[in-house]
């Protein structure tokens, strides 16, 4: 039993990680517009793992194109959070 809340707890905190560092990679994309920038690059690594199997689906049915926001990136987001939340 010990093991199994040692296990949830971790991964709770493995997500709310990830949605602090997706978080800023958000605010960061409005202020820091060079690609190059290694705090970009680092963000965008850490990030991109969760969000590319969304944005797969999204371009394969053709959801949300041309649609101003990343939505790939927001339902990843909220996605995440949903699962913590829910753990």
């Amino acid at each position: 039993m010990a093991f199994l809340f040692l296990l949830k707890n971790t991964v709770r905190v493995l997500l709310l990680a990830i949605e602090i560092l997706m978080l800023c990679r958000a605010v960061a994309s409005w202020f820091i517009t060079d690609d190059d920038s290694s705090v970009i690059r680092f963000l965008i690594g850490t990030t991109e793992i969760f969000i590319t199997p969304v944005r797969v689906i999204f371009d394969r049915f053709g959801w949300f194109e041309g649609f101003p926001f990343d939505m790939p990136f927001l339902f990843s987001f909220m996605a995440i959070i949903l699962i913590r939340v829910f753990l």
